[in-house]
């Protein structure tokens, strides 16, 4: 028979305390994944000479301008598809 002080459960008064610290270090962790793998979508940079060839062909959705020396040029979903396809 086994006896009465051989269980494992702590006293009630003396159980260990949750330390929040714990919190902040998986917040911190995530906050480093998410910088470290980049979920945005592609960016790719092109040449003038590149982006005339996809205004020519008319491949482009949309161009955003964000400030004077950017733009975000949006391309159409199915000339995506298609450039997948012929690469």
């Amino acid at each position: 028979m086994a006896e009465k002080g051989s269980s494992f459960i702590p006293p009630k008064g003396k159980r260990p305390k949750f330390n929040f610290y714990w919190i902040y270090a998986i917040l911190a962790i995530g906050f480093i994944a998410i910088q470290y793998f980049n979920f945005s979508n592609p960016v790719e940079e092109i040449t003038w000479t590149r982006l005339e060839e996809i205004l020519t062909k008319q491949d482009v959705d949309k161009i955003v301008i964000v400030n004077k020396e950017k733009a975000e040029i949006y391309i159409k979903k199915e000339k995506l598809k298609s450039d997948k396809k012929t690469s």
